[in-house]
């Protein structure tokens, strides 16, 4: 793809000349007849390379060079003057300038030092990229990670707003992260299909929108907000699955995204959504060891449970008996048994603690049960996915939760003490907590 150049120079023939050379080879020109155009243009748009005679009406060479490095410092540039001397030398390289030629040049030397530049700028582009990958693919806090490539990429696109959203539940899509001049809320939920986001998480084509919508067709159906003058709004999918949706757009920045921007946001893209996979494989690993774990303490589980469920059954067996024993006493009511048959039977159910050994079994079957419910509680907490929400937790009750787990499988290596504070209520998900 051929490079962006503003070619300011004062003499028409010089001009005309280089933009017929240069178009040529496909680069797209842009030309000024005073420094103070050049600074016009400079502020209206990106550039690759600027190429600047030193002595022109209005502001010098030197002050376009300044406001290059100032507007656009990754943009080379290239100072020409037919009145060189070496202070002017010094002063363009001193001031970031590529190079320095003198008229009259040949051809052939101002393409050469015009491939050296691009080179140059390429490089730094590649390698802002690297270490862009490397600051997103190094995060250890998957939590972090949407707001990390938010930062990366408003660095990166030299953008002023931008957003990721992921998809939500019934073909939605939600800002997950969002930076800049904030003209969307985090949290905003989506269709596929609506606005330009939702448009372009359905077709799985990367827009380019150097302008106001009201100029791009394709979105001729999408209210414009009026506040973004330029976007690229670039899709995340793996296969035919949409991973998100990255939003990169100039709000405050005058100078219009180009294809070479497209270009660098495609490369960004994909080492985001290289980042958003990492993240959900690791999730995923950490759900399937979660329950791994749940695996391993079954056994433990089991032993645990039947304890319980052995003292229910005893007692259930218990009460079932002795409320036959109850009901052969009933029958001596209707058969009209006499107040000495009655007392020997009384007697024999126990007399006076008949009812209390009642209640006691009642209460140990009560004890059972409920030693059930609070294993089968224990499991359902360690099974919990990420997604609980948070909220007040009793710190202890997990503490105790997550002994009672372990319990069996801890009895055979270990004695476990504990010395558990008062009030030690945190805010938090109580399985997550357990586990």
């Amino acid at each position: 793809m051929g490079a962006s150049i503003l070619l300011a120079d004062d003499e028409r023939g010089m001009r005309d000349m280089l933009q017929w050379e240069l178009g040529n080879l496909g680069h797209d020109i842009k030309l000024a007849a005073t420094g103070t155009e050049a600074i016009a243009q400079l502020r209206a748009a990106d550039f690759d390379v600027v190429i600047s005679d030193i002595r022109m009406p209005g502001a010098s060479g030197i002050e376009v060079l300044r406001t290059t490095r100032l507007l656009a410092p990754d943009t080379e540039v290239i100072m020409a003057t037919g009145y060189a001397d070496l202070q002017a030398a010094v002063e363009c390289l001193r001031g970031g300038a590529f190079d320095f030629l003198q008229k009259p040049f040949e051809l052939d030397d101002l393409l050469t030092t015009l491939g050296r530049a691009l080179e140059r700028r390429q490089l730094r582009a590649a390698a802002a990229l690297y270490r862009a990958s490397q600051a997103i693919l190094a995060a250890e806090d998957p939590k972090r990670l949407p707001g990390l490539i938010v930062e990366v990429a408003l660095k990166v696109m030299g953008a002023d707003d931008v957003s990721l959203m992921l998809p939500g539940d019934d073909a939605t899509l939600y800002v997950a992260e969002a930076s800049g001049t904030r003209h969307v809320v985090q949290g905003e939920v989506l269709a596929v299909g609506a606005r330009v986001a939702g448009q372009v998480a359905a077709s799985g084509d990367p827009a380019l929108i150097e302008r106001d919508l009201a100029h791009d067709p394709r979105f001729a159906n999408v209210p414009s907000f009026n506040r973004v003058r330029s976007s690229i709004v670039y899709p995340l999918s793996a296969g035919h699955r949409l991973v998100g949706v990255l939003n990169i757009n100039r709000v405050t920045n005058p100078r219009p995204f180009r294809k070479q921007d497209l270009e660098l946001a495609s490369v960004l893209a994909s080492q985001v959504l290289l980042a958003l996979e990492n993240r959900r494989l690791l999730q995923s690993v950490a759900a399937t060891q979660r329950l791994a774990a749940v695996g391993q303490l079954a056994a433990g589980v089991v032993h645990e449970i039947n304890n319980p469920v052995a003292s229910v059954a005893a007692n259930q067996s218990f009460l079932r008996d002795r409320l036959d024993d109850l009901a052969r006493f009933d029958a001596l009511f209707d058969e009209g048994a006499d107040l000495e048959t009655l007392q020997r039977a009384r007697d024999k159910l126990g007399g006076k603690a008949f009812v209390p050994d009642l209640q006691e079994v009642l209460g140990q079957a009560r004890e059972g049960a409920t030693r059930i419910c609070e294993i089968v509680r224990d499991m359902r907490s360690l099974a919990r996915d990420d997604r609980e929400e948070s909220n007040i937790v009793d710190l202890n009750a997990t503490i105790r939760s997550a002994l009672r787990m372990a319990g069996a499988e801890l009895r055979r290596h270990a004695a476990v003490e504990t010395r558990l504070g008062s009030d030690v209520d945190v805010l938090g998900s109580a399985g997550r907590f357990s586990q």
